[in-house]
């Protein structure tokens, strides 16, 4: 809350009210930046305010037994908004081979790295990829929200509707990746659950963080520890693609051109 009574918004709002309705809360009072999110969770009642007052004047209605009428929005509207793709898979031409392995893939819910060239089209390809993804299903929408939610990712912005895809930077820290920090937060892998993570220019990444990609891998999920023996642990079910040069130079396996890794 600020100074003047204003309301902000805060992370976790949807993962706090499932947690309510777990334990048989039937009201809930959100910060109204956060009312979409907290909608994804049915079965409670749910108001959004501005500041202060109207916070007491819900609670006044509802100590009165009084049921205040909800914030007009309908859930399903929140899910049915339009979501705008950069990338289209059907705007890259000739790649056959390329993208029905990309099809496949996607199918199978596999792993998939390519490699060759620069300017081959590796990364474009998976980044058009992101366009024939299957959309989540409920469960999976309010799973991969509530990670995003506790992240701080959903403040300011509109429920994630589709698959997520992740393309962190090669210069990335291995907390970035893999989620960390003094109260830990979800990491990239966690991000992309549901979804796929993206490293491009995969042998830029730092040694330690491509072998901390294991257990998630594995596990479909991420433990962190603390100094204070605290253990967090965050979903981290992802399909991962890679994109990478065939060496260091980027010049071997293109045409009339050395490559300086091997001289």
């Amino acid at each position: 809350m600020q100074l003047d009574g204003k309301i902000r918004s805060i992370k976790a709002v949807l993962p706090a009210v499932a947690l309510a309705k777990e334990k048989k809360i039937k009201f809930a009072i959100v910060p109204f930046e956060n009312l979409e999110e907290a909608y994804l969770i049915d079965g409670l009642n749910i108001w959004s305010v501005k500041d202060l007052k109207e916070t007491l004047n819900i609670i006044e209605q509802l100590k009165d037994n009084i049921l205040p009428p909800r914030t007009d929005i309908k859930p399903q509207a929140v899910i049915e908004q339009d979501y705008v793709l950069d990338y289209d898979f059907k705007n890259i031409k000739g790649q056959q081979r390329v993208k029905r392995a990309i099809e496949i893939a996607i199918a199978g819910g596999h792993n998939i790295m390519l490699f060759g060239p620069p300017g081959s089209g590796k990364t474009l390809s998976i980044k058009c990829a992101q366009s024939i993804l299957p959309p989540l299903t409920n469960k999976e929408l309010i799973e991969t929200n509530r990670i995003w939610s506790i992240s701080g990712k959903l403040i300011d912005r509109k429920i994630i509707k589709q698959r997520p895809f992740r393309n962190p930077h090669h210069t990335a820290s291995k907390e970035g990746i893999i989620g960390g920090g003094p109260n830990p937060l979800p990491g990239e892998v966690s991000l992309a659950h549901n979804g796929v993570l993206f490293l491009d220019e995969a042998l830029e990444f730092k040694k330690s963080i491509l072998q901390s990609l294991r257990e998630p891998i594995e596990d479909k999920s991420i433990s962190i520890s603390r100094a204070s023996f605290k253990l967090f642990k965050y979903p981290a079910n992802f399909q991962l693609m890679l994109a990478m040069n065939l060496c260091p130079c980027g010049n071997l396996g293109k045409k009339n051109t050395d490559c300086f890794c091997l001289q």
